[in-house]
């Protein structure tokens, strides 16, 4: 069996496998309560909630603009309550 990757259109890429398009695995799996990174989300999950590029998270981190992260080894996590103190930092008054 032949597996291909193609990009297409609203996804980065699509698996083809012998000629039929296979859907994509979801973005990230649930993290039980239990867990000890339970109140911490990936940079992919902070890019998709807040509706931006990874790549524009990378950027804003540069720039010093991004919320506070912590670094385990490679790997970097938000928690939940800095993003949203970060968020609310940022926010305008309504009119």
């Amino acid at each position: 069996m032949i597996t291909l990757t193609r990009p297409c259109r609203g996804a980065a890429h699509t698996r083809v496998e012998a000629g039929v398009p296979v859907e994509p695995a979801a973005a990230a799996p649930h993290r039980p309560a239990d867990r000890l990174l339970a109140d911490y989300c990936s940079p992919e999950e902070l890019a998709a909630e807040l509706g931006v590029a990874l790549r524009t998270l990378s950027r804003w981190h540069r720039l010093r603009k991004a919320p506070p992260r912590v670094r385990l080894g490679r790997k970097a996590y938000y928690h939940r309550s800095a993003v949203r103190a970060w968020v609310a930092q940022r926010s305008e008054p309504l009119k």
